[in-house]
């Protein structure tokens, strides 16, 4: 069910060298929500992920998360670890020398959980995302699709109030892609956590997002 505003981005911009990235953007997501960030490369989608979720420090304007402001004047006031944001990334991020249960580990004990704590909401999630047979298994010997649901499950396993994809399925072949796509859908829709979901695809923006906001590139 969506309610009030959960996500909100004041007038934000960022400059990398001269050039402005993101020029006075301002948006409102609902709590619940699952928006879409549509736009060709360079329209600055992935740089407005990476500051919502602190990777990058703005240069002017607010966010602000569950009422809280989060990041105003050029500076990061949350750091990374404290928005509860589960963020997925384009090439995935996984970390090849940890399992795929240690990659949930790892962010679980990032953020204080216990140990006993951490095996139980791991292996919880790779069941819900049907991988708990590759528990013990390392990322670089699994298929792209597997490898995209330990992405999303390492995202979700710390129980995020907000989730950020970075085109998370730009490299799978059309036919996994269609597979993987719908779902993501299904788990949006059990899990209700607002969602902003980047991409350039158009159909795969209508099929997922509740709401599309259109990103056009500084002329």
């Amino acid at each position: 069910m969506i309610s009030e505003s959960f996500l909100h981005l004041k007038n934000v911009r960022k400059k990398f060298g001269e050039r402005n990235v993101v020029d006075d953007v301002s948006l409102e997501v609902a709590a619940g929500e699952i928006v879409a960030l549509l736009g060709a490369s360079g329209s600055g989608k992935t740089t407005i992920l990476r500051l919502i979720a602190g990777l990058e420090k703005l240069d002017a304007g607010e966010i602000w998360l569950a009422g809280q402001c989060v990041s105003a004047n050029g500076r990061n006031l949350v750091p990374p670890h404290k928005r509860k944001i589960g963020f997925v990334f384009q090439d995935l991020a996984l970390w090849s020398h940890l399992t795929v249960v240690g990659n949930l580990n790892f962010v679980l004990r990032s953020v204080g959980v216990e140990r006993k704590e951490r095996r139980i909401r791991s292996m919880e999630m790779l069941r819900l995302m049907r991988i708990e047979g590759f528990a013990e298994s390392y990322p670089n010997r699994l298929s792209g699709g597997e490898q995209q649901r330990v992405a999303l499950a390492r995202a979700l396993v710390t129980r995020p109030q907000l989730l950020l994809f970075d085109e998370p399925l730009s490299s799978l072949d059309p036919e996994l892609k269609s597979a993987l796509l719908a779902e993501l859908k299904q788990w949006l829709k059990k899990l209700e956590i607002t969602t902003v979901y980047v991409t350039h695809d158009h159909a795969e923006a209508r099929y997922l997002a509740q709401r599309i906001v259109k990103l056009q590139m500084e002329k």
